[in-house]
């Protein structure tokens, strides 16, 4: 089955292999309930708040026909490879939740959610879920085969928000973390006192290695712009499913933040059916730790573990899961 395949699948790329670009895939114009128009949106975010990567999301409901064709001109117009890849998107809004698509078709789609997942899924397109909340959102996060498929992003921006995304992991969703600011406002990308961004890890800075970095969930949340990120388990890169049954889990992780004030306050390691477990020796300036991990559990099923990484000053980092069944 087409959709079981696309969730097996574990990228391959050597973390090594990997540059850090960074993001924001959420934000609104005048076109719908923001402020300013898609050229100012993608100029400031280029030139302004230097972004890698991003993507306007007007809400559909709000876009006239004219208006989502001239977002996706201007998007086409600022796509530049090796400075700026670009997207247009939108965002859904309902009811029973909200989802952003990143580079749709079209404007017209279901209105409900049980439909929504099939219809962007056939169309190729990527979903992610906005604003989770505590969790209620999308008849409280119910799993599905097809809704795990179209979905490649949840937002996590805040610790409350965090819970929605372990609660997803424990359901079975295999997503990654968000970190863009759903900005109404002429500050695309540069929110301040405090922003959150998506860091996406990928080989190259072009829309096909961004699209599939994304795609594979290559991807984690942070307050801090230039803190790099690295987590791997037996060389899988987070967002990656390793599919050979393990006993052993070799963790690396390493913390780089060229900010002499930028320190390491605490790592902690969460999982599936573990306990959340504080890694020892993960603090200070920067962080480089190898270990390994015994899996000793009757449960045989898929799990995963993900690092949640605090700084002094208070600013976070979530990581994408890595996922692994105990052999």
């Amino acid at each position: 089955m087409r959709v079981l395949l696309l969730l097996l699948l574990a990228n391959s790329v050597s973390a090594s292999e990997l540059n850090h670009y960074f993001a924001d895939m959420h934000g609104h114009t005048s076109y719908s309930d923001g402020a300013g128009t898609p050229e100012q949106a993608y100029r400031y975010a280029r030139d302004v708040a230097r972004l890698d990567v991003f993507i306007l999301t007007d809400h559909l409901e709000q876009l006239s026909q004219s208006e989502w064709q001239a977002t996706r001109a201007v998007a086409e117009r600022y796509n530049q490879t090796g400075r700026f890849v670009t997207f247009a998107g939108m965002e859904w809004t309902t009811k029973g939740g909200h989802a952003c698509f990143f580079n749709p078709p079209t404007k017209k789609w279901p209105r409900d959610t049980g439909n929504i997942f099939p219809a962007v899924y056939s169309s190729g397109s990527i979903l992610k879920i906005c604003h989770p909340g505590d969790g209620k959102v999308f008849n409280g996060l119910a799993y599905s085969q097809i809704r795990d498929a179209t979905t490649s992003l949840v937002e996590v921006r805040s610790d409350l928000e965090e819970t929605s995304y372990l609660k997803m992991l424990k359901l079975g969703w295999h997503v990654a973390p968000d970190g863009s600011t759903d900005s109404h406002k002429a500050y695309w990308g540069n929110r301040t006192p405090r922003h959150t961004w998506t860091c996406i890890l990928s080989p190259r800075l072009d829309r096909r290695s961004i699209w599939e970095a994304i795609k594979s969930r290559h991807c984690y949340a942070t307050y801090d712009r230039n803190c790099r990120l690295s987590f791997k388990i037996n060389g899988a890169v987070m967002g990656d499913v390793i599919s050979t049954p393990v006993n052993t889990l070799h963790l690396e992780l390493t913390i780089n933040d060229p900010d002499s004030r930028d320190t390491v306050r605490e790592v902690k390691l969460i999982g599936g059916y573990t306990q959340t477990k504080t890694i020892p020796g993960a603090y200070g300036k920067n962080v480089n730790v190898s270990t390994s991990v015994h899996i000793h559990h009757a449960r045989k099923e898929e799990t995963f573990f993900y690092v949640k990484v605090t700084q002094s000053d208070g600013d976070k980092i979530w990581s994408a899961p890595i996922w692994f069944k105990p052999r």
